[in-house]
């Protein structure tokens, strides 16, 4: 299986396990091509093959591979609703520029107060990984508020569009921290949005 139909049918597998329905893309829009990926709707969880959003690939010297031990478990209450997350606690208050994690011409500084991940989408891919290709590789990027990184091998090891990886974003208190998890955008079609980001993270 490669290409669209590993990725449908990863997204396929993953839907029951973390609650998120996909959808695969080559556009960003009507002829704004892409490398292949599939999205969760609300954008918090993508499902790559060869290529990972550039954001990520832009900052890989910053991915260390972890255990699902290293992250403390967090309960939080919000709507009347309880969620359990999972939290990089070195990863309290960081520091970063806006254009390390979106596609902007100026940037600036913002910091987040905790990066933690939502626990049934962690655990639910670590599940999938180790049930379907006999292990899993968690990556957490220890200098910037990135994406959980979850792949079958690890990245010294090519995939060769065989194995899917899979990214989660993060959140800090009630708010996710946006990556721009497209594989790559154009910055013609980036600037439409860029005013938006300026909601997206605290500033200092």
């Amino acid at each position: 299986m490669h290409g669209a139909e590993l990725l449908k049918e990863t997204g396929r597998q993953l839907t029951p396990l973390i609650g998120h329905e996909f959808s695969v893309i080559d556009e960003i829009e009507p002829g704004v091509k892409c490398p292949l990926e599939a999205l969760s709707g609300d954008h918090t969880v993508g499902i790559y093959l060869d290529v990972i959003p550039l954001k990520m690939r832009e900052h890989l010297s910053g991915f260390q591979e972890i255990s699902v031990a290293d992250l403390r478990p967090q309960k939080n209450t919000s709507d009347g609703m309880e969620r359990l997350f999972l939290e990089a606690e070195s990863m309290r208050l960081s520091r970063f520029r806006a254009e390390w994690l979106q596609y902007l011409e100026t940037g600036w500084e913002a910091y987040v107060d905790e990066v933690k991940y939502p626990c049934q989408e962690v655990l639910g891919t670590v599940h999938f990984m180790k049930s379907v290709y006999g292990d899993a590789h968690i990556y957490l990027n220890t200098e910037v508020p990135m994406p959980l990184w979850i792949r079958p091998r690890a990245i010294s090891s090519k995939l060769n569009g065989e194995m899917p990886q899979i990214v989660i974003q993060g959140r800090s208190l009630d708010r996710i921290i946006f990556t721009n998890i497209h594989t790559e955008v154009s910055m013609e079609f980036a600037r439409r949005w860029a005013d938006a980001v300026h909601g997206y993270y605290k500033k200092p």
